[in-house]
């Protein structure tokens, strides 16, 4: 990882990721993607599996739009067991898609979900915004 002037940049494989460093941890200096795991994955394509990742990553995709909703509404009602349980989903999801930065990003919203700190967490997801982005492309183009 190199930074610069406010700004890291990580490459990995033939994917790389700008981002400002003031809105993400630095334990996102790490690949974006795990090339190895998307071989994999279209591996198991190959010998029959159909298209799952493209099928994964729509799931991804529609359960990333759908966090801010579902974790305010847990958070509003006071149910911390559903919002810690969306983040730990969106986490598992992430690595076993091999978006090893974006499952980092969940793992620190899980950590503070699970010290109570509903207000980091949801800053930590809307600071993510890019990096959701750039993993959602970089899956999608596999």
């Amino acid at each position: 990882m190199s930074t610069y002037a406010g700004f890291a940049s990580i490459t990995g494989g033939d994917t790389a990721v700008e981002f400002a460093t003031d809105q993400v941890s630095s334990s996102y200096s790490m690949r974006l993607i795990d090339r190895g795991l998307l071989e994999e994955i279209r591996r198991i394509e190959r010998g029959g599996g159909g298209d799952m990742l493209a099928g994964f990553v729509r799931r991804l995709e529609g359960n990333l739009a759908d966090f801010a909703e579902v974790f305010s509404d847990y958070v509003a009602r006071g149910d911390a067991r559903g919002a810690l349980r969306t983040a730990h989903s969106l986490k598992g999801m992430c690595h076993q898609l091999g978006a090893r930065a974006l499952g980092e990003l969940f793992a620190e919203i899980e950590r503070s979900i699970k010290a109570g700190d509903y207000a980091d967490a949801r800053r930590r997801f809307d600071g993510g915004n890019d990096l959701i982005a750039r993993s959602l492309d970089a899956l999608k183009r596999g």
